[in-house]
């Protein structure tokens, strides 16, 4: 900023704070962060105090939004489907993040980060205590406690009980997409960054652990695929032995949840070997399955989308199902069918659903372009972001995660920091190719 020590600079100081406090913990503190953002971003703008720029995939996400509302109009209900579309309000904020983000060094962005992190960690160790006692302190006072529990077990004559970490959410599917991001992030810095390495491990144990009592299964594949993008960028050379042996690992795990003799020893882990025995199960995944054909069956009926919330058509297909196969669904079809891909076309249409892809693989293929031209904590940075991108997409195969506020609210910060660094990339160029352009005689 111009003026880093004007009440504005104070004001974007202070949105950045409550940011790092409230990301893993609190979708209250985030919407009244949006708020303040809003407000001070139009007056900088005003002001002429921060860039502004549009980078080319902020039109595609127009067009996807303009598909989206055109879908919301036509459909049913459209009262309903247009007041679906309140999920967008965050959207705005990749723009002021990313405008007055650009005005800073990514350096001195640390302080945040490390705050964001810390205060993680303390969310995950709150979670790790959930896990052994069910409390749920923060979210409803003291002695307070949620159920069902996801384990149940009898050991030497006591009943041992541990409950799915969920933190402040009110699911632990959130809970699990939220700390996906957090934790490849935290992975990130450790591995690209050589400042406070020491501290990062320690923030990382009780991220690690709380990430594998949260049970979400969808948030464990994506965290392990984002680990494999991040050493990928890592390696300096075999990445192709690198990629082949996690091939033949995966293959080989799969196969070892298929044998007998080796589900066995998976059980004796508890719950975290049930749920890893799980994924590769198709009776225990019947829900999702049903969900999907389901909504293929609706597809193919309407394939420029029925619009949001009008889930009565596809809720009929659910009984037609429950009748034929005995099948009763844990949810209702409002709850959405578990793959993010199906509920864009299902809800928008398949133009809008190319758009939505189109938009997120302009941004991932620039910020890789990034990381190729940075080093040391821009790298960091925009690594972790990539990883926590890839991720996120990998866990939408599972989950409708962009359409929860608090794991959408992660990709929209990490796409307008990593805005924010390519645009000054940018700038850098600019600089100095201005700089080293001949003087004309």
């Amino acid at each position: 900023m111009k003026n880093s020590g004007s009440i504005y600079g104070k004001v974007q100081r202070f949105v950045l704070l409550l940011l790092a406090v409230s990301l893993s913990c609190s979708i209250a503190g985030i919407h009244f962060a949006l708020v303040v953002t809003y407000i001070v971003t139009i007056v900088l703008v005003v002001k002429k105090e921060i860039p502004v720029f549009f980078p080319k995939e902020a039109f595609v996400l127009l067009g996807f939004l303009l598909l989206t509302l055109l879908a919301a109009t036509y459909a049913q209900n459209h009262t309903a489907s247009l007041s679906h579309l309140s999920k967008d309000v965050r959207l705005p904020m990749i723009f002021c993040i990313a405008w007055f983000a650009s005005t800073y060094d990514p350096e001195k962005w640390r302080f945040y980060f490390y705050l964001f992190l810390g205060f993680a960690s303390f969310i995950a160790i709150y979670g790790i205590i959930q896990h052994f006692t069910g409390t749920s302190v923060l979210k409803n006072g003291i002695l307070s406690w949620y159920y069902p529990t996801w384990n149940v077990q009898l050991v030497n004559d006591k009943l041992q009980v541990s409950w799915q970490v969920r933190g402040t959410y009110s699911h632990h599917l959130t809970f699990g997409g939220v700390f996906l991001w957090i934790w490849l992030f935290c992975f990130s810095l450790i591995l690209f960054d050589n400042k406070d390495r020491s501290f990062l491990i320690m923030l990382a144990i009780p991220l690690t652990i709380v990430l594998v009592y949260s049970y979400a299964r969808s948030a464990w594949i994506g965290t392990l695929v984002g680990i494999v993008c991040i050493i990928l960028f890592r390696l300096k050379q075999k990445r192709g032995l690198f990629i082949g042996t996690v091939l033949g690992g995966s293959l080989l795990l799969v196969i070892l949840t298929k044998l007998e003799v080796t589900k066995a020893l998976f059980y004796k882990l508890g719950t975290i070997g049930d749920r890893i025995v799980s994924i590769t199960s198709a009776s225990a995944n019947n829900d999702r399955l049903y969900m999907w054909k389901a909504a293929l069956t609706l597809i193919k009926r309407h394939p420029f989308g029925v619009g949001a919330k009008n889930t009565n058509e596809l809720q009929t297909i659910y009984d037609q199902i429950t009748a034929s196969t005995g099948h009763y669904f844990l949810n209702k079809a409002t709850m959405g069918v578990h793959n993010l891909y199906l509920q864009i076309w299902l809800m928008f249409g398949f133009v809008a659903l190319l758009a939505f892809l189109l938009w997120i693989g302009m941004w991932l293929w620039r910020v890789y372009k990034g990381i190729l031209q940075s080093e040391g904590y821009e790298k960091a940075i925009l690594v972790g972001i990539f990883a926590g991108a890839i991720g996120f997409l990998i866990e939408g195969i599972f989950e409708v995660n962009f359409y929860d506020g608090e794991v959408q609210t992660m990709l929209l910060i990490g796409m307008a920091l990593s805005w924010a660094i390519l645009h000054r990339q940018k700038q850098r160029a600019l600089n100095l190719e201005e700089k080293t352009k001949p003087i004309a005689s």
